[in-house]
């Protein structure tokens, strides 16, 4: 026997309600550490000469095929 539509809505949103605190403190965490390492490149980029910067977004534009956008 099959559950009814509504049924099976109500279990899955049981099941968000338990699950999905735990996933969005996962994902902000992640989030977290995404941030702080692209504030690490960063910084790391603001001690190198700005012709080197640009020469290697030059590079890896290129080597990604969208060598056309500025």
């Amino acid at each position: 026997m099959t559950e009814p539509e509504g049924e099976a809505d109500v279990e899955r949103l049981l099941q968000l309600s338990t699950d999905g605190p735990y996933r969005l403190a996962d994902l902000l965490d992640a989030c977290v550490e995404h941030l702080r390492a692209v504030e690490s490149a960063r910084a790391a980029l603001r001690h190198l000469p700005p012709e080197q910067v640009r020469a290697a977004i030059t590079r890896r534009r290129q080597l990604l095929g969208d060598g056309d956008k500025p």
